[in-house]
């Protein structure tokens, strides 16, 4: 019992958790901004369709992002999109594009390599695609099968690279802190790794381990078979 008390605690998400919550500003969270060897896919719209004829017939399966922080877009050549965000990049190739339309066409564009990895003490570990450009580290974890009985739900580790900089934060999924942490909204290619609770450590038996039980019943058995024979 007393066991048992001491583990419920750290199964216990976002505590401490009372029972008047009051709304809070979201601070923490800011758009993506993209970085170089990103893919990106545009697409053009128009009435004028002589104009947009181009784009129907170019057919690519991304525009990448080079080491320059550009994409190389027909009619616009060289637009540079790093460090801009979905939106101001819409905007930005809308300008590029505006002077070959005689009405102003409309840009979609979206991020189609973004995705996050997950790995460690979770039910499914895998790389995940992001359908968009916001996902946090709650939507991440259980997407990829929630937390096991074993995790270390107070320490999870994201490691995170920016303009060539690798940075390692840490989460507490049992504090309702997370939600302030600059590590709760993920990024592009960000990794987030669950340890094992320490106590599991004990549990965990090596291929010896498992084999020998299976061994001394052998010996016994054969023990015993030698005693009573010889006792005939």
């Amino acid at each position: 019992m007393m066991s048992g008390c001491n583990v419920y605690p750290t199964l216990v998400n976002y505590q401490p958790l009372s029972s008047s919550l009051q709304p809070e500003v979201i601070s923490n969270y800011k758009p993506i901004r993209l970085e170089t060897g990103d893919i990106l896919k545009v697409e053009v719209s128009s009435v004028d369709l002589d104009a947009v004829a181009v784009y129907k017939d170019f057919q690519t399966s991304g525009y990448l992002i080079d080491s320059k922080g550009n994409i190389d877009f027909p009619l616009a050549g060289q637009i540079k999109l790093a460090g801009k965000t979905i939106e101001e990049a819409k905007i930005e190739v809308l300008e590029k594009l505006s002077k070959y339309f005689k009405v102003q066409p409309t840009i979609n564009l979206a991020l189609t390599n973004f995705k996050v990895t997950i790995n460690g003490e979770v039910g499914s570990p895998r790389v995940l695609s992001v359908q968009n450009d916001r996902i946090n580290i709650i939507e991440a974890v259980v997407t990829s099968g929630d937390f096991t009985p074993y995790s270390n739900r107070d320490s999870v580790m994201v490691v995170r690279e920016t303009d060539g900089v690798r940075s390692f934060g840490y989460v507490n999924f049992n504090s309702n802190q997370i939600f302030k942490s600059p590590y709760f909204y993920l990024k592009q290619d960000d990794i987030i790794y669950v340890k094992p609770e320490k106590r599991v450590l004990g549990n965990i038996r090596t291929r010896q381990d498992k084999i020998l039980p299976y061994v001394s019943v052998g010996i016994s058995v054969i023990l015993l078979a030698f005693t009573i024979s010889r006792n005939r």
